[in-house]
């Protein structure tokens, strides 16, 4: 694949609960790529991994469009507010391409997309 046909995603997260380091990095990914794609390289090359338990759960914030979905390492899948077939090209249009994700301690990661959807208060970070 020539370098032209990569897009450059710029990926952080945060520190989680002390505050710590940002993670961030820049993952090439095709530039045709969808959303759905780019959070399952994102969960293979394990970038919310650390010292978090496993039922961390991970707002996904996009660029300058606000929070586009939930993570956690129980979950296969992610669980978005658009649809994971969206393209990159048409996600990230006219804007960087960034994807941060915010730490949201063991709140329960059904309850926090179930208030995302709705439009509610998010739970408590940490319990």
């Amino acid at each position: 694949m020539a370098e032209s046909d990569l897009l450059k995603v710029h990926i952080d997260r945060d520190g989680g609960k002390d505050g710590g380091p940002s993670h961030a990095g820049v993952l090439d990914v095709p530039a045709d790529a969808t959303v759905g794609e780019l959070l399952r390289i994102v969960r293979i090359k394990n970038l919310l991994a650390g010292t978090e338990p496993e039922r961390t759960t991970w707002l996904v914030d996009c660029g300058g469009k606000g929070c586009i979905g939930v993570m956690t390492r129980q979950w296969r899948e992610p669980k978005l507010l658009i649809a994971a077939d969206t393209r990159l090209s048409d996600l990230f249009a006219g804007a960087e391409p960034r994807l941060t994700f915010r730490h949201w301690g063991l709140a329960d990661p059904r309850r926090v997309f179930e208030c995302l959807r709705a439009g509610e208060k998010l739970p408590e970070r940490y319990l």
